[in-house]
Formats: structure tokens, sequence, C-alpha cells
């Protein structure tokens, strides 16, 4: 790894990992990612840390996003939900352990995936499914648009509700607007 930045409003999480780090000969270096040119200044041997909380503005997730295009990304989630929405190298709790979260840090350096039991693996079509749903779009209108049948519209809808732990839209549409709730609270 070329740097590793660490992103967050949380100064004890901050040093504690910092300290941690250094423990182990890791230079971790504060950072602000929504910092102008910060993001344009990474490149794919970097690496960058963010903390998300209920205080993180939304539009950390854009930035998320594009620092993941450029390089390693490792997220640490106040929230446990959030982990359906986001996407990462390597993705973990701020409930976790210091140790535990020295662990993710040695996974983001090595370049492997840390396994994570939270995640959910959806498929390309359930995740364009899934995401027209979320946008107001009927069975019918999806399934036109990617040149299926409504039952298999259906089909594919019902796996995503079971893989997210509901049953039904509303279900769902609860999950994603108490998400965005905690992100604004």
């Amino acid at each position: 790894m070329k740097n590793i930045y660490i992103a967050t409003e949380n100064a004890f999480l901050r040093s504690g990992l910092i300290e941690l780090a250094q423990e182990s000969n890791i230079t971790l270096q504060p950072a602000k990612i929504d910092e102008p040119g910060f993001i344009d200044s990474l490149d794919k041997d970097d690496a960058v840390i963010v903390h998300i909380d209920r205080n993180t503005p939304a539009g950390y997730f854009d930035y998320t996003a594009r620092i993941n295009e450029k390089c390693r990304l490792m997220l640490v989630l106040n929230n446990p939900n959030l982990i359906y929405i986001c996407v990462a190298s390597v993705i973990t709790s701020s409930r976790s352990s210091l140790k535990e979260l020295m662990r993710a840090v040695g996974m983001l350096m090595s370049n492997k995936k840390l396994e994570n039991q939270l995640r959910v693996n959806l498929t390309a079509k359930e995740k364009i499914i899934l995401r027209e749903t979320m946008n107001g779009q009927k069975v019918d209108q999806i399934a036109k648009v990617l040149n299926m049948s409504p039952k298999t519209v259906y089909t594919h809808r019902a796996n995503v509700f079971s893989k997210l732990g509901g049953s039904s839209v509303n279900a769902i549409y609860s999950l994603k607007n108490r998400i965005m709730k905690e992100m604004t609270v």
C-alpha cells in the first residue's frame, strides 16, 4: 500500500486506529474525503478507511462509491442495515473490537475480501429489480424494460425480499426509509 487514509469525525475511533496501526508499523493518515482534489489524488495503490454513522452527510455515499472505483476502500459502519446499500473492499462494524478492526485493516492491505456474514449477495438482476422497485417502478414496467415476464420479475423480487429479511415492497421500503432516516437524524 502506498498511502492509507482514515476519514472519520469520531476522534476516539480515529486516534485508536492510528495508534494501533502504528504498533503494527502501519501509518494511517487522517483525511477528509470531501476535500477538493482528495479523491482525484488517489491511485490504485492507496487505501481509504471511512467511518459512516448517523452524522455522516448523505453525500459521503457518492464519495465512497468514487473512492471504491479508484482504490481499496474499507467502510466502518455504525448502522448494520447500511451493509445492504454499501459497496467496498472491506466492510465492518464500528461496534467491532479494535482487534477486529485491525484485522479488517490487515485484510484491506492484503487485497483479500473480509468474509462478512451480514453481507447479502444479490445477483445483478436482483440488484436492478430492487433498485427499480425502490424507484417506484411497477412489476410490468420492470419486466418490459428487462425483456422478461412479470412472473419472472415477481420471482426475482421475492428472492430479494427473502435475502433482505422482508416479505413485501412495504417492508423493503421501510428498511430503505429507516436507513435514510438514521443517516439524516
